[in-house]
């Protein structure tokens, strides 16, 4: 969904959303929906923290991955934690041989550091990278 779509349904809403499920990872923040929730105060829940597995092999995730000691799957859930959204154990996390305690990691791991963040920041947005299917087509005009 687009941001505008979102501002249509919260327009024409009778209750307003609350809660604002979609994808969004370093590859495809959304950083206009982002905003637009945390203005509007609409928690955004993370149904895809990991990607589906299809990015566990980036070097960025990989360099970070090494560095830390975790893996590439616990670098993405642990970003969208620091993004303040609300985040799923995907329900394929175990056909990707992925413990759902291992991912969610214990109380020493901690956050991740800023300059980490730093560098899932810079990796922007790459369309090819939805996992998901929007069949909706916003019309021009």
């Amino acid at each position: 969904m687009s941001l505008n779509q979102l501002m249509t349904v919260v327009k024409n809403a009778e209750i307003l959303p609350t809660i604002f499920q979609l994808e969004m990872s370093p590859f495809n923040p959304q950083r206009d929906i982002q905003d637009y929730c945390n203005t509007g105060q609409i928690v955004i829940i993370n149904s895809e923290p990991i990607c589906k597995g299809i990015r566990d092999r980036h070097p960025v995730l990989l360099d970070i991955s090494q560095r830390l000691n975790i893996s590439t799957e616990q670098v993405l859930f642990r970003w969208s934690i620091a993004q303040g959204y609300v985040t799923y154990i995907p329900a394929n996390a175990p056909t990707l041989g992925l413990d759902p305690q291992v991912l969610v990691g214990d109380a020493s791991s901690g956050p991740l550091p800023l300059d980490i963040l730093r560098l899932l920041d810079e990796l922007g947005e790459d369309e090819e990278l939805l996992t998901t299917w929007a069949p909706i087509v916003e019309e021009d005009g």
